[in-house]
Order: C-alpha cells, then sequence, then structure tokens
C-alpha cells in the first residue's frame, strides 16, 4: 500500500549517501510516532526537492480536505495564466466587472487581482466559509483603502476563485488537474476533489480541495523546484518567488506573501526559527505544507477535520511535532530560536 511508503524503500545508495553527510538520523525518525507522543496527526512526511520521499507516518492516501491551504494552491495557480498571458496583476476589481450582493463601492472596486492574493483588498463584504473570528474580526466596510491593510479575509481568496475563472474560461478542478496535478504526476487527486461552498453572504463561493498526503507531497516539490516538474515549466519560476516572497511584515508571526506565509527575521512558526526563504501553506486544524529551502526538504502535515467547529491542533502542537523532526537532522541548532531554547 503507498500510504505506507517508509524510509526502508527508499534506494539503499540514497540513504546511505545521506548517513554519510550526517544529515538525519534516519533511525530517531523512524521511532517518531505521533500517535503515541499524543498528537491529533492524521499523516505527515518529509520529501526532498528531488521527490524521494525521506520519512512518513499514517495515511497518506486518504484525500480530505485541505480547508485555508486552498488559498495557496489558488495562488500558485494563478502562474498558470500568466504562462499563458492571460492575466493583468493590477486589473481592477472594477475592470473585472467583480460586485457582489451588498454591492461594492467605487472605492473597493479600485482593489487589484495583486490585493487580493495579498489580503489587502479593502473589501469587508461578509464572505462565504467564514469563522466566527473572521466575521468578528472583519472590519468595517470603507474603514481601509485597497492595498493598505492586511486582513485575512475570507471574501479575497473567494473572490479570487471567480476571477480565476472568468478569465481562464474553466472551472478550477479541471483547470488545477491540466495544469498542476497530470504534470506533477498526482496520483490520486480527481476534478470532483474540488467543491464549492455556496452561501447566501455573497455570490462568491469558497472553493475547496481535497489532496492525499501523497499528492500534496508533489505539489510541494513542484513548489521546491520553483514551478519545474519531471523537467518542464509547471508554473513560471518568476511567480513562484512573487508569492512566497514577503508583503506584509506581520511582526512575531513573520511575513505574508501572495497567498503563502513566509518567514521574515526568523519568525515563521512559534517557538522555532527559520531562515528567509521559508514558506508554508495552512489550513484549519493544521494541515500544512512547510517548504524548508535550507535543507531541501518539505514537511507534509494533515489532522481529519471535517468541520472548523470540531476539537483540532494547535498550531503550537504542531510545532512541537515538528521540533521533534528537525532535531534527527544534524543542523537542528540553526532552527532553535534563542528566545526559547531548545524546548
Amino acid at each position: 500500500m503507498r500510504s505506507l511508503i517508509v524510509l526502508a524503500l527508499l534506494p539503499l545508495l540514497s540513504v546511505a549517501a545521506f548517513a554519510e553527510n550526517g544529515r538525519w538520523d534516519f533511525d530517531a525518525l523512524g521511532e517518531i510516532d505521533p500517535q503515541q507522543m499524543g498528537y491529533m496527526t492524521h499523516s505527515t512526511l518529509l520529501v526532498g526537492k528531488d521527490g524521494r520521499v525521506l520519512w512518513s507516518w499514517g495515511d497518506l492516501d486518504e484525500k480530505l480536505e485541505i480547508f485555508s491551504m486552498r488559498k495557496s494552491v489558488l495562488s500558485t495557480m494563478f502562474g498558470l495564466l500568466i504562462a499563458e498571458n492571460q492575466v493583468n496583476m493590477n486589473a481592477t476589481l472594477g475592470e473585472l466587472s467583480i460586485d457582489d450582493k451588498q454591492a461594492l463601492s467605487d472605492s473597493e472596486k479600485t482593489a487589484t487581482i495583486a490585493d487580493l492574493l495579498a489580503a489587502k483588498s479593502g473589501v469587508y463584504h461578509p464572505a462565504a466559509y467564514e469563522t466566527p473570528k473572521m466575521r468578528r474580526d472583519r472590519p468595517a466596510r470603507g474603514a481601509h483603502l485597497p492595498g493598505t491593510h492586511w486582513f485575512y479575509n475570507n471574501w479575497d481568496y473567494n473572490a479570487l476563485n471567480t476571477i480565476f475563472e472568468q478569465l481562464s474560461g474553466h472551472s478550477v478542478g479541471p483547470a488545477f488537474k491540466a495544469g498542476i496535478a497530470d504534470p506533477t504526476g498526482m496520483q490520486d487527486f480527481e476534478i470532483d476533489d474540488v467543491s464549492y461552498v455556496v452561501e447566501d453572504a455573497s455570490s462568491h463561493p469558497a472553493v475547496t480541495f481535497r489532496f492525499s498526503a501523497s499528492d500534496l507531497a508533489k505539489f510541494a516539490v513542484l513548489m521546491m523546484n520553483e514551478g519545474k516538474a519531471n523537467g518542464h515549466e509547471v508554473v513560471p519560476a518568476d511567480w513562484i518567488r512573487r508569492i512566497t516572497s514577503a508583503h506584509t511584515d506581520l511582526g512575531m508571526f513573520g511575513g505574508y506573501g501572495l497567498s503563502w506565509w513566509v518567514a521574515q527575521h526568523g519568525d515563521h512558526l512559534p517557538r522555532l526559527r527559520f531562515a528567509d526563504g521559508t514558506y508554508s501553506a495552512r489550513g484549519t486544524g493544521e494541515q500544512m505544507i512547510l517548504v524548508i529551502p535550507a535543507l531541501d526538504v518539505a514537511w507534509i502535515h494533515r489532522t481529519k477535520v471535517t468541520s472548523p467547529a470540531q476539537e483540532k491542533m494547535h498550531i503550537t502542537e504542531s510545532t512541537r511535532l515538528l521540533s521533534h523532526i528537525l532535531a534527527t537532522h544534524s543542523d537542528f541548532g540553526q532552527f532553535i530560536d534563542p528566545r526559547f531554547g531548545s524546548k
């Protein structure tokens, strides 16, 4: 069963090479059992830039909803439009004829596609698939001009789905399968793994994805290789670099790119330190793709969440698990945040 891929299935020479280089302690990695350690992890793995799975635990085949990781996936998909000269990132909502049930103001209609990707639209209209916190924290309409204020706002991401489909002429599911899933060799993704959450609050539905951990690993490898898969450009490298570069400084939370969370000044995840260039996609319940260029690996982590309202793993818990994993690498010291020490 592919979900039981473990270190023993790697080519023996590759394992020996890693051991000789003193990078990963594979015996220590093999002893990590998230369930026995008390974590709510469903499945997790480390994948190298070359696509080899270095370590895994859990069921890698079961497809689960990725929640807000969808926003990072869609951001990457806009690179497909860039490659075909189908999008102008400076195009405004007004120029694209984007509106909503509570009509947008002239000022709100000046927000650009780039503003929405950066979570700076300045449009604070009710949105589909919002959490209670989003509704509670949402600024009043007109409180900030487009491009001037960061707010993690489902309206931006949902409107981006509408814009993508309008510009591409294709629904998100078929576009992802043809543009990314097939070129990267994903084996589990199907078009009906994309669903639409329609609510009365807004004209723009939320578009959700389900993925296996194995397919998320292939997506992570695409990102690590700056948009290339199997020797071919899938997404332009310039776009990958742009979306995973910091566009907003979030202080102790690091930075935010174009719908990707980005390390800045060493900050990215609690109690660990990450070099600039590290970035992640994150979803409710600690669904995560974490790309760590310093080690040429990505970490995939999933929990089985069926509703945003259920009990979920917290980011401090997933980071604690990640600390155990990174501690099996000889360069673990670079991830120790001197403000907290090694614990």
